[in-house]
């Protein structure tokens, strides 16, 4: 959003905007003062980036109705995104649940010797082998040489 007080440009950009919306905003905003013909010097126009829930007051005055607590709403998580990460949590404790923690899974496999080939790994889910965590089932060497660091 760009609130034009004439001499000031205030460039708004919601916690929600995209990163194309990011990146290419401060150079809109800039065209859009060049396009202006009503007498202002363009050089002298001061464009001011304000980020949400800390708008200064000289970009809330502009906005009578403003209200503090109304604002620290832009902060929450939209819905469908509180939706999305309580599905994934969903999905990583049932994973848990069935596979144990990987941390876990990582020393058994070290203190079992339960290892498989890389292709083994690549082609199929060997028993007793949590799929979400093939990596731990390498040998060391074999993870190194993958990988190009240690377990």
């Amino acid at each position: 959003m760009v609130l034009d007080c004439y001499s000031t440009c205030f460039l708004w950009i919601g916690l929600r905007a995209c990163d194309s919306e990011k990146k290419n905003s401060y150079k809109k905003v800039e065209e859009y003062i060049k396009d202006k013909k009503d007498g202002r010097d363009v050089n002298h126009v001061q464009i001011v980036q304000v980020d949400p829930v800390s708008e200064p007051i000289n970009f809330r005055t502009h906005f009578p109705e403003w209200e503090e607590e109304y604002s620290q709403k832009w902060l929450d998580l939209d819905p469908y995104e509180a939706e999305l990460a309580r599905i994934a949590k969903e999905k990583h404790d049932a994973a848990d649940a069935k596979w144990g923690n990987h941390e876990e899974k990582v020393y058994e496999a070290a203190e079992t010797g339960n290892f498989f080939d890389l292709k083994v790994l690549q082609t199929s889910i060997p028993e007793g082998c949590n799929p979400a965590a093939k990596e731990n089932y390498l040998s060391d060497a074999q993870f190194e040489e993958v990988f190009k660091m240690n377990k």
